[in-house]
């Protein structure tokens, strides 16, 4: 028994390098497959704002007031305040008229209700016989004619009104401003598949969630594709991120309708435009959405804005622009966005764990056949080498470990 046990113990020592060369081999064949090449490569862009617009304005007149310089934000004032002098004037006046169409119409009413009276009398003695019916014709005429009068007069009140009302729009353009705000849910509120309690709850927005309005229906208001909320709940606050970044004139100018005035730039956002290779288009698609990217040095959400579907004969590329999400920095421009991409590459990809280099000459050798295969290297990636096409290796291909002693170069 104890002679046995010695045995086995010796057959276990002598047959351990065995085992552990097996197993090391076996660790190394796995992997060794010929791939398609790629190379690692990082494509970068600098960002701008979102969008921007130009600054005119829809009436003439002397600018009172600037209230921004380039570089400031924009708050609730307005940009820029043309003299409202003249516009101010017609208000005036035509809120007189409006008074005395009033008047007039109360002096025709109270005509009315006299002659009214007056018709009742004299066609209750025309009953009886006690006055001519053209007595009776001629008060009914009376009133008729002050019923028309009271109409055509009541008539030109509305037109007044709505030339005042008019004249308010026009003054209101006299203010230059852009839309500015951000609205958001002051409670918590459930979403809605349509503009009805009737409808399916899809989800819960919580107090001081951000959205976006974009019609109202029923006391809700849609926040995205079948998505509504309680249109109650929702309050508005200026929004951070527009910028003047241009300013063309100056207090005390003269401006005529449509002249650029200024620039105000939308950064609530980070835009970065590229310009891309096919390869790189291909890989910016296959990633997930939102992807991640570095912006100078911190980590951020990215997504693809829009592809310009043109193709650029000059350059052979595409026009992109991607979107930063979270960025918590300054946003402003020039600020650098790098992403690292996987593109597709000429040549194929080998382990270096399968390359024997004796005298320079590099070679695989294939594991179904055993047939060795000089190979040129063109490169190289953590993934293992770049090699040049090579009519013999193809991916999916599997190679043999290279021997220890043939991975060294011969002397």
């Amino acid at each position: 028994m104890e002679l046995s046990r010695i045995g086995r113990l010796l057959m276990a020592i002598v047959l351990s390098p065995f085992i552990i060369l097996v197993s090391q081999e076996q660790l190394l064949a796995e992997g060794l497959v010929v791939e398609k090449a790629e190379k690692e490569t990082q494509i970068y862009g600098y960002t701008r704002g979102v969008k921007s617009m130009t600054l005119s304005s829809e009436v003439p007149g002397r600018i009172v007031k600037i209230n921004y310089n380039v570089g400031d934000p924009i708050g609730s004032a307005p940009i820029i305040e043309i003299d409202p002098t003249f516009i101010n004037f017609k208000i005036e006046q035509s809120l007189i008229s409006l008074k005395k169409l009033e008047i007039n119409i109360e002096r025709l009413k109270s005509n009315i209700a006299y002659l009214e009276k007056e018709f009742k009398r004299i066609d209750g003695l025309h009953k009886n016989d006690s006055i001519a019916e053209v007595k009776r014709d001629e008060a009914y005429q009376g009133v008729t004619q002050a019923r028309l009068e009271l109409g055509s007069v009541t008539q030109d009140k509305e037109m007044m009104m709505l030339a005042i009302k008019e004249l308010k729009e026009q003054k209101s353009r006299h203010s230059l401003k852009v839309p500015n705000e951000t609205c958001y849910v002051d409670e918590d509120v459930f979403v809605r598949s349509g503009p009805s309690t009737d409808n399916e709850q899809m989800g819960k927005l919580f107090k001081g969630a951000q959205i976006k309005k974009y019609e109202d229906e029923n006391g809700f208001t849609r926040i995205g594709p079948d998505k509504w909320i309680i249109s109650s709940v929702i309050r508005s606050k200026p929004s951070k991120g527009l910028i003047m970044t241009v300013r063309l004139v100056e207090v005390g100018e003269m401006i005529a309708p449509g002249i650029p005035l200024a620039r105000i730039s939308d950064y609530r956002e980070l835009a970065v435009p590229l310009t891309l290779t096919g390869q790189e288009l291909t890989s910016i698609k296959a990633l997930p959405d939102p992807f991640t990217g570095m912006l100078e040095g911190a980590e951020v959400k990215v997504s693809v804005n829009w592809i310009n579907p043109e193709f650029d004969e000059i350059t052979r590329k595409t026009h992109v622009e991607l979107v930063v999400k979270n960025y918590q920095g300054e946003k402003r421009g020039g600020l650098k966005l790098e992403i690292p991409l996987q593109t597709k590459t000429e040549g194929l990809l080998i382990p270096k764990a399968a390359v024997t280099n004796r005298y320079e000459n590099p070679m695989v050798t294939i594991k179904d056949t055993a047939e060795p295969v000089s190979i040129i290297i063109i490169g190289e990636s953590e993934a293992g080498l770049i090699i040049a096409e090579n009519s013999k290796l193809a991916p999916g291909l599997e190679l043999k470990p290279a021997a220890g002693e043939q991975g060294q170069t011969q002397r």
